[in-house]
């Protein structure tokens, strides 16, 4: 049976209309799941490097840390194939603006890189971010008590997407905290830790962003559901609580 020209053109635009409605979707989903492994890969790298440094070095409550960049050589020099950054010079150790998972609120620039992995994924550690003094005590680790039942450890942020020029937390940027049981997603443990992976919470604060948490929910649940309440599909609105 032959198909006449007019035919044979309607059927290819009705093919054509549907791959433009579901592509879009497919790419987002494609995108989504490159990310979670990225943040796999991370957090499994991370977790190697400190398994080493503890057999070595012992828990990280025990390291001489005295200032922020004496805690990067117990983890770059169990890291494979890494460039390691001295400064904002070298291997685009550029500083980044950052925003929360929203886009809406500007939280601060990302110092440079202290080392970039083979992958191109790159690691930034920082001190003082917020935990409860519980979750402190329960995990252990290098940390100070400060006012409001809260205590503050150091962390390394990892940026999955380091050649972009403004970053988010929960797309680009995952948070883990360095602690005597290993390391543990923020999320997981964190100050607040229901406002900081949460798409239908707009609003930011100081020492709690929203996007920050977002690694406890990728590592926990293997997924980034999250993004799909974040582009308006309000099925993965309802969940709430975003966190683990």
């Amino acid at each position: 049976m032959a198909f006449t020209l007019a035919e044979v053109l309607i059927t290819l635009g009705i093919i054509g209309v549907v791959a433009a409605m579901t592509l879009p979707s497919l790419i987002c989903s494609w995108n989504d799941k490159a990310s979670v492994v990225k943040v796999k890969k991370a957090y499994s790298i991370l977790n190697q490097a400190y398994l080493m440094s503890k057999a070595d070095n012992g828990p990280v409550s025990e390291w001489n840390i005295e200032e922020l960049t004496d805690l990067v050589p117990y983890f770059t020099q169990y890291i494979k194939n890494i460039k390691i950054c001295n400064d904002t010079n070298i291997n685009g150790c550029k500083a980044m603006a950052t925003y929360d998972l929203t886009g809406k609120s500007y939280t601060n620039n990302l110092e440079y890189y202290h080392f970039v992995d083979a992958s191109g994924i790159a690691y930034v550690f920082r001190d003082n971010y917020p935990v409860s003094t519980a979750d402190a005590q329960k995990y252990g680790g290098s940390y100070i008590q400060s006012s409001l039942q809260m205590a503050r450890m150091y962390v390394v942020i990892v940026n999955i997407n380091s050649k972009k020029e403004v970053l988010r937390y929960g797309i680009d940027t995952f948070v883990f905290v360095i602690t005597d049981k290993g390391i543990v997603p923020y999320g997981v443990i964190g100050w607040q830790k229901e406002q900081m992976c949460n798409p239908t919470t707009p609003s930011s604060k100081p020492g709690y962003w929203n996007g920050m948490g977002c690694a406890g929910w990728v590592i926990s649940e293997g997924n980034m559901d999250y993004m799909k309440c974040l582009r308006g599909n309000q099925k993965y609105c309802e969940r709430g609580n975003y966190n683990p």
